[in-house]
């Protein structure tokens, strides 16, 4: 009779003891125990491909597209290695972004009364006065550029109909002013004067390249009241508010 030998144990699915990494022949299986300090911590967990799940870069982990609200394909975009990558990536950018914060608010200190730092946004914001006038400046800080934009006027106080003269004036000046750029924000809201510095190289020495770009700014907040908006008779107002600042 043949046939398949039934299991001559009482329980179905019983789960065996790991046999000892130090066992080296033939014999009785001996179950290992594995002491687990109380405050180790559990490790991560990860889907299918080994990649983070709720973690705080979760946005790297899946890309879901869908047609008519149904959902065709999904995949990863990231490994393991290289979110861990994007991650020592990202500190490394923070720590030079704090870096750099904490030079440019020494750097200020000689330059302003007043200061106001935002740690989450790393952006540092200043009045530049002029002509009994406060400018709004802020100085945002990234991992490769610092951006300094200074606000000159609300474009809200400029009638429409004097606006055409008064961009064709601000282009003009960008054309022949050296390290000094006009601009007016996306939402036409108004007009601001610029400068952009790389990180690489960077040097707040008396003189050297931010120096130059900040004292640029000062000049053409100087140069637009003066040969722009007062030939123009366009009121100037401060666009600064004292509000949430610290001496």
């Amino acid at each position: 009779m043949t046939g398949k030998k039934k299991s001559t144990s009482s329980t179905k699915g019983a789960a065996r003891p790991r046999q000892s990494k130090n066992a080296t022949g033939p014999g009785p299986d001996v179950q290992e125990t594995v002491e687990t300090p109380d405050d180790k911590k559990p490790e991560p967990a990860v889907n299918d491909d080994g990649i983070p799940v709720n973690s705080d870069y979760s946005f790297f982990e899946t890309v879901q597209l869908s047609i008519d609200k149904k959902k065709y394909y999904a995949r990863p975009i990231a490994s393991r290695d290289e979110l861990a990558q994007i991650r020592r990536k990202m500190d490394d950018d923070v720590n030079t972004v704090k870096d750099i914060m904490g030079q440019l608010e020494i750097f200020l200190r000689h330059k302003v009364d007043q200061i106001s730092i935002n740690d989450k946004q790393f952006e540092i914001t200043i009045p530049i006065e002029y002509m009994s006038l406060k400018f709004t400046t802020i100085l945002a800080v990234h991992p490769q550029w610092i951006f300094i934009k200074c606000k000159l006027m609300d474009l809200e106080d400029v009638p429409e109909k004097a606006r055409h003269e008064l961009y064709e004036h601000i282009l003009v000046a960008n054309f022949e002013l050296n390290a000094v750029f006009y601009s007016v924000d996306p939402d036409i809201t108004g007009i601001w004067v610029e400068n952009d510095i790389p990180v690489p190289g960077l040097d707040l020495n008396p003189g050297a390249s931010f120096d130059i770009k900040f004292n640029a700014i000062i000049f053409g907040i100087r140069y637009f009241v003066d040969s722009i908006a007062l030939p123009l008779n366009q009121e100037m107002k401060s666009t600064f508010e004292n509000s949430g600042m610290y001496t």
